[in-house]
C-alpha cells in the first residue's frame, strides 16, 4: 500500500499512526526520530481536506522520539512548532506538563552524559 493511500485508507486514524510513531521512538534505529517527523509533517496540520490532523499526543511522541536520540534542541524546535501552531487556531495541539518535561529533561540529561564522557560533544550535536 502506498503512503499516499495508507492517508487516507480507512484502516488508518490518528491513534494508529502515533503508535506508529511511538514504536518507532522505542527502536534503536538511528534514524527513527526523523522518520517519525516525517510522518508527522505527512499528517498535514488540520482536519481540513481529509487530511489526518496530528494532536498532542502525536506531537508529544515525536517529541520524545528526539529527546530519547539525544537532540533536545530538535524536541524543543518541535515544542515550539506546537506552541506556534496552538496561536493559530489549533489548540489541541498546545503544549502541555509532558511537552515541556520532555524537553527539559532530555536537556538536563543530555549535559549530565557529557559532563561524564569528555568525548560525548563529539559524538552528541
Amino acid at each position: 500500500m502506498s503512503q499516499a493511500n495508507f492517508f487516507h485508507s480507512d484502516l488508518s486514524s490518528v491513534l494508529s499512526i502515533t503508535s506508529v510513531i511511538s514504536a518507532m521512538t522505542k527502536s534503536k534505529e538511528m534514524d527513527a526520530p526523523n522518520r517519525a517527523e516525517k510522518l508527522l509533517r505527512d499528517m498535514g496540520t488540520t482536519d481540513s481536506c481529509g487530511e489526518l490532523a496530528p494532536n498532542r499526543v502525536t506531537f508529544n511522541s515525536v517529541l520524545n522520539s528526539w529527546a530519547k536520540a539525544g537532540s533536545p534542541d530538535r524536541a524543543e524546535e518541535i515544542l515550539f512548532r506546537m506552541e506556534e501552531l496552538s496561536k493559530q487556531g489549533t489548540p489541541d495541539i498546545a503544549p502541555d506538563a509532558i511537552s515541556f518535561t520532555t524537553v527539559i529533561v532530555s536537556r538536563r540529561y543530555l549535559n549530565i552524559y557529557k559532563r561524564r564522557v569528555p568525548y560525548a560533544n563529539l559524538i552528541v550535536h
